[in-house]
């Protein structure tokens, strides 16, 4: 089980009010998974994917990566064109510059289809 899964199920617990001090139910409406830049991802039997166009915002995303100096310094430099590379396929795949994919294990619903496109 994944650490936001296990997080999300100990969220709801509530039966146990002794060592919660009666702390209402905390519910979490979807949850969705992010894939790191190691290369096109796989999605796990059950996940259904999303992808969220982020062509407007890819220069953005690239520049808050890079505040992380600590974690990308210049030998580490290529994280940065494998992240802008898998956006420009997901995108392209979606049908836009850059996509970000996520998943989920629900299916994602249009409540107006003519904004899809």
């Amino acid at each position: 089980m994944a650490i936001t899964e296990a997080a999300l199920f100990y969220s709801r617990l509530t039966k146990w009010d002794d060592l919660f001090d009666h702390i209402p139910v905390h519910t979490v409406g979807s949850l969705l998974s992010y894939y790191l830049p190691s290369g096109l991802p796989s999605l796990p039997s059950g996940q259904w994917p999303l992808v969220i166009d982020i062509s407007k915002h890819l220069s953005t995303k690239l520049d808050a990566i890079a505040c992380y100096k600590s974690q990308f310094p210049p030998e580490k430099a290529s994280i940065f064109e494998r992240v802008e590379s898998l956006a420009k396929v997901i995108g392209m795949s979606a049908g836009c510059a850059a996509g970000e994919l996520l998943s989920g294990v629900r299916m994602p619903v249009a409540r107006d289809v003519m904004q899809m496109f």
